[in-house]
């Protein structure tokens, strides 16, 4: 049985500069993901630090407008259960 390289020979000129290219395709890819993956990491912490000082005061004024509510409650409940005690 006779080989005829000529048809090898031009098969691996083809497939070996494909393959290269493949390669090379293959490994910027994966660099992009990789930088894509860097920006979003960086952009989430970067809306992390700015939403505490960005609703800091917003923050704090809800604090204090639940405590005050605590305080209407608790004076509330004091004089009810002062008034069911008088009344029963």
């Amino acid at each position: 049985m006779e080989v005829n390289w000529t048809y090898i020979l031009v098969a691996m000129i083809g497939l070996i500069p494909t393959g290269i290219g493949w390669l090379n395709e293959r490994y910027k890819r994966k660099e992009s993901e990789v930088n894509n993956a860097q920006k979003i990491v960086s952009m989430y912490q970067k809306a992390l630090s700015d939403f505490e000082s960005k609703y800091e005061k917003d923050i704090a004024s809800i604090r204090s407008e639940v405590n005050s509510w605590k305080e209407k409650y608790i004076k509330l409940k004091r004089d009810f259960d002062a008034y069911r005690r008088k009344h029963n």
